[in-house]
Formats: C-alpha cells, sequence, structure tokens
C-alpha cells in the first residue's frame, strides 16, 4: 500500500500536535522520543491535504501562543502568566475571525500555511516546525507580539485605574447620601454641574473651584475638582451630558459611570443639556473676562 510518511520536530505543544494527528481518520501517528519532542506521521496520499492543514492550525494556534510566551521569557527573564492571557485572548480573537494579524485574517494565513505544507506531505520527508514557522510566520509572530503587548498594557492601565475608581468609591461610600439630582455637563475642555432645575452650584463655590484649576493647585484639574464635588454633595442621582463622547480613555464620563454606577443615568441630548450648553459658554466667557482684569 502507497502510503506518505511526514518526521516533523517541534519543541511548542507537541502533544496538542501529536493528539490532532491521531484524530484524522487513516493517520497513524508514530511517537518518537519525547524528550526530543518529534513524530511520524504515515497516511495515504489523499489525506496528505488534511494533515497538511491539520500542522497549518497547529503553528497558528498553540505554537504561535507559546512562542509570545517563550519570547518574552528570553526578554523578561520569567513567565508573566498575565501576558500568557493577553495572548491566548488575541490567538482566540484571531482564529475566530474578529481581527486580522499581519493584514491578514486567520482563513487566509491557514490556507497560504496549508499550501507551504503541502509538499512535505507527498512523499517522505522530515520538517523542523519551529525553523518553518519562524521563517514563514515571522509576520504574524510580529503582529501578535504587537498586539499582544498593546492588550497587555491596556489592561495594565484598566487595572490601575479600576483601582483608582475603587478608592473614589470608598470615599463616596463614607458620605451621606443627598435627596438632590446634579446634571452633570462635559465638553472638551470644561466641566460644569448644575442642579436638576439647569441652575449651576453656588458662585462661591464655582470660583473657588475655577480659581483652583488655573492656579493648578497640586496638579488638580476642573475633572479633579468636579468628582470631588461631586462625592462631597453625593446625590442620589447624577444625570451625565456627555458632549466629549470622543475623549481618550479613560475619559471623565468613564470614571463618574464606574464611580456612581447605578446612581448615573446618561443624557444623550435633552433641553437641559442644551441650557447648560449656553449657560456654560457664557459663564466661562464671563470668568476669563473678570480673570484677565484680575491678574491685571
Amino acid at each position: 500500500m502507497n502510503v506518505h510518511r511526514l518526521t516533523v520536530s517541534a519543541t511548542h505543544a507537541f502533544p496538542g500536535l501529536a493528539s490532532s494527528l491521531q484524530q484524522l481518520e487513516g493517520a497513524k501517528v508514530l511517537l518518537g522520543d519525547m524528550a526530543m519532542e518529534s513524530l511520524t506521521c504515515i497516511f495515504p496520499p489523499q489525506f496528505a491535504p488534511q494533515v497538511a492543514e491539520t500542522i497549518a492550525h497547529y503553528l497558528l494556534t498553540d505554537w504561535l501562543r507559546t512562542e509570545i510566551a517563550r519570547e518574552w521569557i528570553r526578554r523578561a527573564g520569567d513567565f508573566d502568566s498575565e501576558m500568557a492571557l493577553c495572548a491566548d485572548r488575541v490567538v482566540v480573537k484571531f482564529v475566530a475571525g474578529k481581527m486580522s494579524l499581519a493584514n491578514a485574517s486567520f482563513a487566509t494565513w491557514l490556507s497560504r500555511v496549508q499550501v507551504e505544507l503541502l509538499p512535505f506531505c507527498t512523499g517522505d520527508a522530515i520538517v523542523s516546525l519551529d525553523g518553518f514557522a519562524r521563517f514563514r510566520l515571522r509576520e504574524v509572530v510580529a503582529a501578535l507580539r504587537a498586539e499582544t503587548e498593546r492588550v497587555w498594557q491596556h489592561d495594565g492601565r484598566e487595572r490601575d485605574f479600576e483601582r483608582l475608581v475603587e478608592g473614589l468609591r470608598e470615599v463616596l461610600s463614607e458620605q451621606v447620601i443627598q435627596d438632590e439630582e446634579l446634571h452633570v455637563f462635559t465638553t472638551p475642555d470644561f466641566v460644569w454641574i448644575a442642579d436638576a432645575d439647569g441652575f449651576g452650584l453656588c458662585e462661591g463655590e464655582i470660583g473657588e473651584v475655577m480659581d483652583a484649576v488655573v492656579s493648578d493647585v497640586d496638579g488638580i484639574d476642573n475633572e479633579d475638582l468636579a468628582i470631588a464635588t461631586l462625592i462631597g454633595h453625593s446625590p442620589r442621582r447624577v444625570v451625565l451630558h456627555d458632549l466629549d463622547p470622543g475623549a481618550l480613555w479613560p475619559s471623565f464620563a468613564e470614571t463618574l459611570s464606574r464611580l456612581f454606577q447605578q446612581r448615573l443615568q446618561r443624557c444623550d441630548g435633552c433641553d437641559v443639556c442644551r441650557q447648560l450648553a449656553h449657560m456654560e459658554q457664557r459663564f466661562r466667557i464671563q470668568w476669563t473676562q473678570n480673570h484677565r482684569r484680575q491678574q491685571r
């Protein structure tokens, strides 16, 4: 009986590859020295495309994951479970077709690698999958590395942000909830807080806030002061009028949403929004003129 024989070696996730090949109908897998991480797959000629596809799938999933982890160990000197989890998440999205790597989808890369592996599956051959992948998948590895590090860094910022919000929640929980409704109006460069009737907070309080912003006391900006004011008032209900939806993460609106949670309601545009927008613009012009006169 005419059969093909393919011997492969791989240092990454070798048991997974052996298991996948063993599931192919008509294929027989002979395990070599596991310390050498090699195997021989014997199969009829008509099964060559399936063998090539199985190995290609292994390279684009298990091999990629462990290659990124191995790279991180070489660079950082230690295994990072969070980095490994980030790599897993990126690969899962890649395989599910939810993202591309190196400007191509998983299906496209799978087809490419299968075609390049097929000549090795049409006779007797010995292949180092590590060498094959590092040459032919170098673009994918580079793209996966960059995306994994991006996700890892974002997750770190997310954790830092959540710790900050958790600290603010603790301070808020110590305040007595006031039976009032405050509206927060935010633009790309200004925050305005008003009551349910659209009237701003008392003039003296606003003046102190604005003076602190201008003088940059301890690096405090207007968003910090707005959050401090809201925590101090501890209103039962906060209505957020967000006119800066394109703000960079973590935005002021996101901070308020996580801080007040069920006590916060978002408004997508209403009469109060328009009224507050007019009041904010008028107040800002008036305050700027007064402040300049005081500086002379």
